[in-house]
């Protein structure tokens, strides 16, 4: 279980970072890392005695977005201490408040949207037109474009390059052959002559 392996890594790095202490070959940023690890370790935990069988899991849910989020029983109190930072992104209303908390918050919408570049893509047919094939098997999904657009314009980043150059160059010959309607559109009509 990956947060087993966590947890001995960090006893790892730990002990490691407790040796070099001892020989007086530590700078002040390793001291600051043990610290931080040593702040990381759930009270109680022994590597010896966990196993993924023994691990409870329970629900907590996200204060602004509301998504459920398992978490196991002895980092409960880890994750329901966490606090928001004050800082732009977040609403004022929240700075200093729980992120996690026990009960859902009622906010919570399964994502719908999907990765432009997904094999089951609504977009498939218009990005492959393009010469650009599907290849995203996020198994998720996403609630607004922005989010959607930053996860293409870092996993799929030079599609997403490759959309954004043939979408300015579709645009660019629209512009033109609007810039020549109007043009002939402005050319006097030619005098007929009578005789």
């Amino acid at each position: 279980m990956a947060t087993e392996l966590d947890n001995a890594r960090a006893e790892a790095a730990i002990s490691a970072l407790e040796d070099s202490l001892k020989r007086g070959q530590i700078s002040a940023q390793q001291v600051k890392m043990l610290e931080e690890a040593q702040s990381n370790i759930p009270i109680g935990y022994d590597p010896a005695q966990s196993s993924p069988e023994a691990v409870n899991l329970v629900t907590l849910y996200h204060n602004i977005t509301g998504e459920p989020h398992p978490t196991p029983e002895y980092m409960i109190r880890n994750f329901l201490t966490r606090k928001f930072p004050r800082e732009n992104w977040i609403p004022q209303d929240m700075h200093d408040r729980p992120v996690y908390a026990l009960t859902p918050n009622g906010k919570y919408r399964e994502p719908t949207l999907r990765c432009w570049f997904h094999t089951t893509s609504e977009r498939k047919t218009e990005i492959e037109a393009l010469g650009i094939y599907a290849t995203c098997e996020k198994g998720g999904g996403f609630n607004n474009e922005f989010e959607i657009e930053t996860h293409m314009q870092s996993a799929h980043r030079r599609q997403y390059e490759a959309y954004q150059r043939a979408i300015d160059r579709k645009d660019q010959l629209e512009l033109r052959e609007l810039q020549r309607a109007t043009l002939a559109a402005m050319r006097p009509a030619p005098v007929k002559e009578t005789k």
